[in-house]
Order: C-alpha cells, then structure tokens, then sequence
C-alpha cells in the first residue's frame, strides 16, 4: 500500500509530459498577429503585454530578438507559440507565449487602428 502512492504520482508525472509537449503547438505563423505593446510595470511581477485587437493580452516569454526595446504603445505584428504550461506572478495575460517572429509598425500613442490583417 505505500508504494502506491508513488507510483500514482509517476504515472501522473508522465502523463503530464505528453500533454505539455503536445499543448506547445499552436503556431499562428509570420507575423500576422497586430498588438499593441502595454507597460505594466506599475503592477506587481509584470512588465510589458502585448494587446491584441480583441483584447487579449499575451505575456511573452521569449522573444528573438533579447535587444529588442519595447516601449508603451509601439504597433507591433508577431508571430508565436502559445505555452500552455507557462506560470506568471503578473495574472494581467490571457495567454504565456514564446514570440517567434516581431516587426516593428510604429508608434500608435494608444491609437488602435481600425482592423488587424
């Protein structure tokens, strides 16, 4: 009876695996997502989102460029991989995602334009 616990949590811990692996592959393509990038700085654990359209916010966790400086309100179009088993301390996002492709539009001032491709 002891050693069922640990085997329980084994065989959860491998089941886990497979569906994060499987849960990192929802690819949107090049640079066909429009955002607006938002300094939230001011809230504890985050620093900058990026808003869509719609009004989703996305948490980038990685990005190709490191040197990259993002400011309030830039236009931006990206590319990314949603990561599903991503953690964050600043709960603002609608989603954690690894950017894989980012192009730089412009300065908006907060403006949205008004459709996204």
């Amino acid at each position: 009876m002891r050693y069922l616990f640990p085997i329980l949590l084994l065989l959860m811990a491998c089941d886990q695996k497979k569906a994060q692996t499987a849960s990192n592959t929802n690819n949107t393509g090049d640079c066909n997502i429009d955002v607006l990038v938002k300094d939230m700085s001011d809230l504890d654990g985050c620093t900058f989102l990026f808003e869509t359209f719609d009004g989703q916010k996305y948490l980038p966790n990685s990005i190709p460029d490191p040197d990259f400086k993002f400011v309030n309100n830039q236009l931006l179009s990206i590319g990314f991989t949603e990561v599903k088993d991503g953690m964050s301390i600043c709960m603002m996002e609608s989603k954690i995602i690894d950017v894989h492709c980012l192009e730089l539009k412009g300065q908006t001032g907060g403006v949205r334009p008004s459709r996204n491709k």
